[in-house]
């Protein structure tokens, strides 16, 4: 009795995972995503906080070095201040970057602009050479207007109440300054997303929240990933997480499927990017911009050319 019930449920889930196959793929957007190379064109360089091994993370010097080097697009964090303004920062304090103490949210833009964010950065040489010239961060409002074509890829790093406010101040900065196609915005937060593509009546694409990228990540593993519908037109993650690889090729490939871009992060070792770019990644977030530049020619794709912004 007990052998025929196991071979019953063994031949359901073989024929549901038969079905699982017929199962229509649904696609994150219709066209070109500009977050995906077309045809051959080399992977997209993506500058983490800036490209934050070369100049101190999230600041306005990181930025524009990022976008007079070429880098396709620029990563960076968002906080909201006291009195409502969207700054480029990780944490949520300013402690361990800055020259300051307290919280972004305790403070208002004219105290957090007073601050240097370049006071603990030491360049790939040692040299500390923001402790005399200071690094500030900036607003997203000062990142609109002085690159008006530059891809950006930001993180909403609030969450609650803070977290759908700054949700609400993103969506009307990217309406007001038309930024819908440059921009990606991510979360780690699945509510603050959510609110996000609500405040923006999902005009803007955005990256798959946890949720959305766990399911996506289970389903492949198990076959059954035609089942998954991630509302979202990119990937970005980490090579593993818990210990779980993440850069296995069946996920690639559903995100490919549903013309999602897969995005890896933080990468900086130029074998490593080599790796990721032969299995099919379509960009990198990376500190080192300057590594995978080299790195990408080594590999025959052409000379990164220094756009105009």
């Amino acid at each position: 009795m007990i052998i025929r019930k196991a071979g019953v449920g063994l031949g359901v889930a073989v024929i549901g995972w038969f079905l699982a196959q017929l199962w229509p793929v649904k696609m994150s957007m219709l066209g070109q995503n500009p977050w995906r190379p077309a045809g051959k064109a080399r992977p997209l360089i993506i500058a983490h906080g800036g490209g934050q091994g070369l100049h101190p993370a999230n600041t306005l010097p990181a930025f524009e070095h990022s976008a007079a080097t070429g880098c396709d697009a620029i990563e960076f964090d968002l906080r909201l201040t006291r009195d409502g303004v969207l700054v480029t920062h990780h944490d949520a304090s300013i402690d361990r970057l800055s020259d300051g103490t307290g919280r972004v949210i305790d403070q208002t833009l004219q105290e957090l602009k007073a601050r240097n964010f370049g006071a603990r950065f030491s360049d790939p040489a040692g040299q500390k050479t923001y402790q005399t010239t200071p690094a500030r961060l900036a607003t997203l409002e000062e990142l609109f207007q002085r690159f008006t074509n530059l891809p950006m890829v930001m993180e909403l790093k609030d969450k609650g109440t803070d977290g759908a406010r700054a949700a609400t101040a993103l969506a009307e900065l990217i309406r007001r300054f038309r930024m819908e196609p440059r921009v990606m915005v991510a979360s780690f937060d699945d509510p603050t997303l959510e609110a996000f593509r609500r405040a923006s009546a999902h005009s803007v694409l955005t990256s798959a929240a946890v949720g959305e990228t766990r399911n996506l990540v289970i389903l492949s593993r198990l076959g059954l990933d035609r089942l998954a519908s991630p509302a979202s037109h990119g990937l970005q993650i980490p090579v593993a997480k818990y210990g779980y690889a993440l850069d296995f090729p069946r996920l690639i490939h559903s995100a490919h499927q549903r013309n999602m871009a897969i995005h890896y992060w933080t990468i900086n070792d130029p074998e490593e990017m080599q790796r990721l770019v032969r299995l099919g990644a379509d960009g990198l977030i990376t500190d080192r911009p300057d590594v995978m530049r080299e790195a990408l020619k080594k590999m025959g794709y052409p000379e990164v050319e220094t756009p105009k912004h």
